[in-house]
């Protein structure tokens, strides 16, 4: 049988090191920190582990910043009391009314890390693929830089529901209509 180490609510020093059963394995306690035992089996047994057997474990000093993992194969993340993120096996889901703040950061798509999409710039997405930045779209305009291109696959058709300038100019291009 392993041992465990079972408490209802201790403070201990920070610094102070607990011995899990016969593995010799240490958990050291943080400064500030409290263990509590909500009366369910929760403790560390001999293995090094903590286990919350679906226990709350709250992260803030005021209690309204948790981690929960109640539900069989699923972690919920509740910041300021609201549940914000949860975490399954392979997907990480934002739940309706969070946000993630990207802040200028850069999206990879892709395994060889070439192909993302950025707004480090004010008011402008920028797609890259493979390397070239292609795209870019602020408000009210697709922006094609020089040396991309917009294939249009067969069948394919461009439409306009509404008015369109009567000239299309270019200077040292050409642009070439049906056949």
């Amino acid at each position: 049988m392993a041992s465990e180490l079972k408490v209802d609510k201790i403070s201990p020093a920070a610094g102070t090191a607990f011995t899990l059963g016969d593995s010799g394995d240490t958990f050291t306690v943080p400064s500030g920190a409290t263990i509590v035992n909500s009366g369910t089996a929760t403790g560390f047994n001999s293995a090094g582990a903590f286990d919350l057997n679906g226990a709350v474990l709250t992260i803030d000093a005021d209690a309204d910043t948790t981690i929960t993992s109640d539900t069989d194969d699923q972690i919920d993340i509740a910041i300021a009391g609201a549940d914000d993120f949860t975490f399954t096996a392979n997907s990480f889901n934002v739940l309706a009314g969070s946000q993630i703040d990207m802040n200028g950061t850069e999206i990879i798509l892709d395994a060889d890390a070439d192909t993302s999409i950025t707004a480090d710039t004010d008011d402008q997405i920028d797609v890259k693929i493979g390397g070239a930045d292609d795209f870019q779209f602020t408000a009210n305009t697709f922006t094609i830089p020089s040396g991309s291109t917009v294939a249009i696959a067969a069948g394919g058709a461009i439409t306009n529901a509404g008015s369109m300038a009567p000239d299309i100019t270019s200077t040292g291009k050409a642009m070439i209509l049906g056949l």
